[in-house]
């Protein structure tokens, strides 16, 4: 008699635990698709601002000094790697001199930022989580100077807002 109600007491504590387990499954899954997807895009945001920068440092290196000419020279080759500017889902900031970074303020250096809305596929912690759904990634080079013309390496920055 005491094994049947023992029996009929701890019938459900399988499934209970079974439930839990793969709500923690499914959590990493997601994690693991939304941080792959960030990651690419993070990528081809650097790519991106890459090329723009180096397009607008070839234009500027061929005597173009309006700043408007160079801003449309890199908006147009991220544009070419798929950040249109459209003012939805990706912007493309173009600055000379940079507003942010070490050489914030320099003349000899030139900015561009790529902000693009990286959307998740599983994963919606991010309003919890104070996760910044943006990928923005920056590029300055040299281009004052006769005698120091050059490219200095990209890096990486933090949205400050």
């Amino acid at each position: 008699m005491n094994r049947q109600l023992r029996a009929q007491t701890d019938s459900g504590q399988a499934i209970i635990l079974l439930v839990l387990a793969l709500v923690g499954v499914l959590g990493f899954a997601a994690l693991a698709i939304d941080g792959g997807n960030i990651f690419t895009e993070q990528r081809r945001a650097q790519n991106a601002a890459d090329n723009a920068a180096l397009g607008a440092a070839y234009d500027y290196s061929q005597g173009v000094t309006s700043l408007g000419t160079l801003t449309t020279s890199a908006r147009a080759n991220a544009a070419l790697n798929g950040f249109d500017n459209n003012g939805t889902s990706n912007w493309v900031d173009f600055y000379s001199p940079p507003t942010s970074g070490p050489y914030a303020g320099n003349a000899n250096y030139m900015q561009v930022v790529i902000t693009r809305t990286v959307p998740t596929a599983l994963a919606r912690m991010d309003a919890e989580l104070g996760a910044d759904p943006y990928v923005r990634e920056m590029l300055e080079f040299l281009s004052g100077g006769t005698h120091r013309r050059g490219i200095v390496p990209w890096s990486r920055q933090a949205p400050s807002d």
